[in-house]
């Protein structure tokens, strides 16, 4: 799937999930994106270029609202509000799968490539950009058939 970057900037919540998908979010219990850095009150900056085109490599839905987690402008993996893109490439490699995680404060549905979309811990390690997840992100994104979907 491709996306246009048509701002690099906005209003919007950062990521922040729960570390124990079995406890509610709480001050003990949590994780945050590192995608984006605030810019004054609520306002974020991502380090994307309006008008260049990215891959999604996975499309996560929590607390109503969607993300794509592209590779930055520093080639590093973050979870951005769609908000920020429009579509190009509608279409989604055939090896994406989707996880349906069942939260305390409600559920986070992930479509995307595997290991991501295969457990919870996967996830939150790619949200700590944790060496091993990184790693299994930019195997994806180097992998033949991310060179067969472009």
């Amino acid at each position: 799937m491709t996306v246009t970057c048509i701002r690099d900037q906005g209003d919007f919540p950062i990521l922040v999930i729960p570390h124990d998908p079995l406890r509610s979010l709480s001050e003990e219990n949590y994780i945050t994106s590192k995608g984006g850095a605030t810019i004054g009150g609520n306002m974020l900056q991502y380090q994307l270029t309006v008008g260049r085109e990215y891959t999604a490599f996975s499309v996560l839905f929590f607390e109503q609202l969607v993300r794509y987690l592209v590779a930055d402008d520093d080639n590093l993996p973050c979870f951005i509000p769609s908000d920020v893109f429009r579509i190009q490439g509608n279409s989604v490699p055939f090896d994406w799968a989707a996880a349906n995680y069942k939260l305390k404060n409600g559920n986070l549905f992930l479509l995307g490539y595997s290991p991501l979309s295969d457990n919870y811990a996967e996830l939150t390690s790619l949200l700590r950009q944790t060496p091993d997840a990184v790693e299994h992100f930019l195997d994806y994104w180097h992998s033949e058939w991310h060179e067969y979907i472009e």
